[in-house]
């Protein structure tokens, strides 16, 4: 066999390894939750939940440090103490804690214990006075391998100690609190809230982004398909995970059954036809916790980086009818250009989506737009313009904060653009207009023959009419009409 290189003690839990090692610690916790009760029958159910927990954990150690691959042999044996030896022996052989080998602790009571849960099966022995022992050993045994080989505390045998982003893992944290205070219900909004932030914020949004810009035209056309092609790209962002698409589903269904104070949107919930349980608890903080490890393991890299400290980093606020939309999360927001006017994806609150909540396809909105240096704050324009919204949509991100996503579609009307920097040009005072070249000329006359801008629906035909013309002069690019603004401000 070739020389074994020493391993460092700790090593780190994978992903992979802390969900064994959750287990074992939930047998660890069935052995001390039936050893409270004093009865021979959970007595009998303690002392084997006791063996199997600390059976386990030996396991986890032998996958953990890879014993069988570095001893090139398969650790194939039911007997307890079989297994310790083999654990005991790499320990002190092959791994340094603090520049030398390590052991297993607690060997005579361990062997005892495997005695004991022997005498339980076999000979319906049930030595409740020895019991309490026992569970201290066990708790000791685990404390001291955990601090050994993984430098872990029992407290932290958690998926939440493996997440980085100190959102997600709060979150994840208050449903391991809530279960063990068996507040299921709590639990279960907790791993909801740590799911949508984890989806939010380590999944590659590019499809994402194109569905959102998709979902205000075919809203327009059929609430059907509408709804369809929202239910089918809930499971399509679920693909690529190392979670099942049942195990989806019905995650998704406790998640229906959260009653509406705990939501954003308080309408559309199923009712729990019964008290909500730790099984439900202990699948959703699985299920929301593995599939946020899981993002974060496998987070897109950019082909390269993009050296922009050498340009100035701008912030683009926007108004619509006097409602502020500050740039939240400005890398997940979009700007959408098509034949016939633009859209905007922004991140909204749930305070702005209530102030936003009136405007429908058809209305006439006030735009303001504020470009400002983001470090030294200096503005570098300031214009507002009226819009005609043609499709807007709303769609929740985060229960908890909350977030919304807004999607806006608009088309902006001719001549109605203010500027406080720009030399602006009156419309409706053209013949006080001295052209400067041939094309403002041909402008000048076109406009006088086009008459009175007095409709919005007129703003948009002299826009035509200068566009099919092929005009580029101030006058239609610069200019605004007076007339027009006021009437679309009383």
């Amino acid at each position: 066999m070739d020389e074994i290189t020493k391993v460092e003690l700790p090593v780190s839990a994978t992903p992979e390894i802390m969900e064994l090692l959750i287990k074992a610690k939930h047998f660890f916790e069935h052995a001390t939750l039936h050893a409270q009760t004093g009865n021979s029958f959970d007595t009998m159910i303690a002392i084997h939940s006791l063996d199997n927990s600390i059976e386990y954990l030996l396991k986890i150690v032998i996958k953990h440090l890879e014993i069988e691959e570095k001893l090139s042999k398969t650790i194939n044996t039911p007997e307890l103490m079989a297994i310790f030896s083999e654990v005991d022996r790499f320990l002190k052989e092959y791994t340094l804690l603090d520049g030398r080998g390590t052991g297993l602790p607690y060997e005579n009571e361990i062997r005892q214990l495997r005695t004991l849960r022997n005498n339980v099966q076999h000979g319906m022995i049930l030595p409740v006075s020895e019991l309490r022992s026992f569970i201290k050993y066990g708790d000791r045994f685990f404390e001291k391998i955990l601090k050994k080989v993984f430098g872990l505390t029992i407290q932290e045998i958690s998926y939440s100690t493996l997440i980085d982003t100190s959102e997600i893992k709060n979150h994840l944290i208050q449903a391991e609190t809530r279960i063990s205070e068996g507040k299921y219900l709590e639990a279960v909004v907790a791993c909801r809230d740590a799911f949508e932030l984890g989806e939010f914020l380590l999944r590659n949004h590019s499809h994402h982004i194109n569905k959102v810009a998709a979902l205000p035209h075919i809203k327009k056309e059929s609430m059907e398909l509408y709804y369809y092609i929202q239910s089918l790209d809930e499971e399509i962002s679920i693909l690529g995970t190392n979670v099942s698409m049942s195990d989806y589903r019905q995650f998704i269904k406790y998640l229906d059954h959260i009653p509406s104070q705990y939501r954003a949107s308080r309408s559309g919930y199923s009712v729990m036809q019964r008290e909500w349980e730790k099984r439900d608890a202990e699948f959703c903080y699985a299920f929301a916790a593995q599939a946020i490890l899981h993002w974060q393991l496998t987070q897109e890299k950019p082909l390269y980086e993009v050296d922009m400290s050498g340009y100035p980093s701008h912030k683009r606020d926007l108004w619509i009818n006097g409602v502020m939309l500050p740039e939240i999360y400005e890398e997940k927001s979009c700007i959408y250009l098509n034949d016939t006017g633009m859209g905007e994806l922004r991140l909204i609150t749930g305070e702005t989506k209530s102030l936003l909540a009136g405007i429908k396809a058809g209305d006439i909105c006030k735009l303001t737009t504020r470009n400002t240096v983001e470090k030294t704050g200096v503005i570098l324009n300031e214009f507002s313009e009226y819009i005609v919204v043609d499709a807007i949509e709303f769609n929740l991100v985060l229960n908890n904060g909350p977030l919304w996503e807004l999607m806006i579609y608009y088309r902006i009307v001719p001549f109605t653009t203010r500027c406080n920097f720009d030399v602006e040009i009156d419309i409706d005072k053209i013949a006080e207009y001295t052209p400067s070249s041939e094309t403002d000329m041909k402008a000048k006359e076109l406009i006088t023959e086009f008459g009175p801008i007095n409709s919005i629906d007129r703003a948009f035909e002299l826009e035509r009419i200068l566009v099919s013309n092929e005009i580029d002069s101030p006058l239609r690019v610069s200019s605004y009409s007076s007339a027009l603004i006021l009437k679309l401000t009383e």
